[in-house]
């Protein structure tokens, strides 16, 4: 059975999701992150996703597409969908949202939305280092992390794996913090 059922705890979802992966999606990824947890049934989402299409929350990458949706059709959501998803989201069950946390993970590319590492290393005299690293979106620091590495070598694995690697990073710190550390062995 499904854990939403009134249409605007399904809209609100739906924003939630779409405003912490941040870029255009398919629509058939839309689907998968809303319906893959079991929150949303199927009928639900279609009537609640055209509805806020319609309402401009989320719109339609390719501004000369009409009709039906096509699975491989982009959408993204608008500046009034991420303030309707700022705004109300916090109404939605936190189990519910911690639910979708880990599946919107998987989508999650730093690249694509625009964020930057921000990297501070400094040496300290006993041949340590202080580390301080966050992300950074749309001028907003939405993570920080500081530490003390307790070597050279340390601090350049660190240093390599934040400039190869930083969803992974991040995801990894998150899925722990939020008690999915199951999601790493996926």
């Amino acid at each position: 059975m499904a854990d939403l059922n009134n249409k605007n705890d399904i809209k609100i979802f739906i924003l939630y999701i779409l405003r912490h992966v941040g870029y255009p999606l398919h629509y058939a990824a839309i689907i998968d992150l809303v319906l893959g947890g079991g929150a949303v049934k199927y009928f639900d989402f279609v009537e609640c996703f055209g509805e806020l299409v319609e309402a401009g929350n989320i719109q339609r990458c390719d501004d000369t597409a009409e009709g039906e949706y096509k699975i491989d059709e982009d959408f993204v959501i608008t500046k009034q969908g991420v303030s309707v998803a700022d705004t109300l989201s916090t109404g939605l069950a936190a189990y519910v949202r911690d639910k979708s946390l880990k599946r919107t993970l998987q989508y999650l590319s730093f690249r694509k939305d625009g964020t930057q590492v921000k990297l501070d290393i400094k040496p300290l005299y006993d041949g340590r280092s202080r580390i301080s690293f966050g992300f950074e979106r749309n001028e907003e620091m939405f993570f920080t992390l500081n530490l003390i590495a307790e070597n050279e070598r340390q601090t350049e694995r660190i240093r390599q794996n934040l400039d190869m690697n930083p969803e992974n990073v991040y995801k990894s710190i998150l899925s722990i913090l939020s008690g999915e550390a199951d999601y790493l062995f996926q």
